[in-house]
């Protein structure tokens, strides 16, 4: 069994869940170091003001879209794994046993992204990641829909020439 396959997997899984925890925090310290120097230089000249202003959005767009691109490649890698495993009908009790025990255990794994972002601290940050906002908000269903599009993905797949099917 290739260990160093599992091992970047559980490590992607892991960084995208610091990138939520961490997104808010890090949005938090650059609006207020960039807003009190935006603001300084829309005093001295509107036009370096509207530069830092590009800079600001750039920069917090760029996390949302980081995080989203990350949990989707994350789910892609899941399809692709789903994929390429050779399963048998027995392990289907197993695989649901293991989908309720995920979903019973997800709003527990949530539960610290959820309580940062619902800090009143970060409400302006928290409307600066939409497309995270919307994911961490609909999580539960979102797992919900790969767990059933990797079940149909592994179990449902053509086995090509002389299978069992």
């Amino acid at each position: 069994m290739n260990k160093i396959g599992q091992a970047s997997i559980v490590t992607f899984v892991v960084v995208v869940i610091g990138l939520l925890i961490l997104a808010p925090v890090m949005l938090k310290i650059f609006n207020t170091t960039v807003g009190e120097v935006g603001d300084k230089l829309n005093e001295t000249s509107t036009e370096a003001g509207a530069a830092m202003e590009k800079v600001e959005n750039t920069f917090t767009t760029f996390w949302d879209y980081l995080i989203v691109i990350a949990f989707f490649v994350n789910v892609v890698m899941l399809l692709i794994s789903a994929f390429m495993v050779d399963t048998h009908p027995v392990f289907l009790i197993m695989y649901i046993i293991s989908v309720f025990v995920i979903m019973s255990f997800a709003p527990y794994t949530m539960q610290p992204v959820t309580k940062i972002l619902g800090m009143d601290q970060f409400t302006t940050e928290l409307g600066q990641i939409p497309m995270t906002s919307f994911v961490i908000t609909n999580f539960n269903l979102i797992l919900l829909g790969v767990i059933v599009l990797s079940g149909i993905v592994m179990y449902a797949k053509f086995r090509g020439k002389g299978s069992d099917l």
